[in-house]
């Protein structure tokens, strides 16, 4: 599983930042959210895969400090 994972990558972070966007801001991922998430995969792409980069990107981003409260 691990080796599979590993050659999936990039598919992998993107999947994973696309839904912990989804979760954190509780509402579905929108067109005007790819540069946040294209921010968070560089940010795990440049920290070795570490899954707190993109967690730390996404509580800095606009979307997330000024979200909603429904």
């Amino acid at each position: 599983m691990r080796e599979y994972l590993s050659s999936r990558e990039d598919e992998f972070n993107a999947v994973f930042c696309r839904k912990l966007v989804g979760y954190a801001l509780g509402r579905n991922v929108l067109p005007t959210d790819k540069p946040l998430l294209a921010a968070m995969q560089e940010e795990m792409k440049k920290s070795g895969g570490r899954f707190s980069a993109a967690v730390l990107t996404l509580v800095q981003s606009r979307q997330f400090q000024h979200r909603r409260n429904e």
